[in-house]
């Protein structure tokens, strides 16, 4: 399969999916333990700020998506599927 074609099986489309929102879940819950027990915010702080996190996400696929527009317009499907994805969540 190359960088610009869809996985043939849908089924391994939603694994993939499936397995971006555990491991994204699993790195936000462990830094929000980090970061609550070094005191550096209280315990609501990363649920009030998740609009926010949002956001930040999209720049970067943004970002992400210019910069292969400009450097590598094969690869260009990846970011702009984030953004899909992260405008359908």
């Amino acid at each position: 399969m190359s960088l610009t074609t869809k996985p043939k099986s849908p089924g391994s489309r939603r694994w993939a999916r499936a397995w971006e929102v555990d491991v994204r879940g699993a790195f936000l819950s462990a830094y929000d333990a980090a970061a609550r027990k070094a005191k550096l915010y209280g315990p609501e702080a990363l649920q009030a700020g998740i609009g926010l996190l949002g956001l930040f996400e999209l720049e970067k696929a943004l970002y992400e998506l210019r910069y292969e527009l400009g450097n590598r317009p094969g690869w260009a499907g990846i970011p702009l599927q984030g953004i899909l994805d992260w405008g359908a969540a």
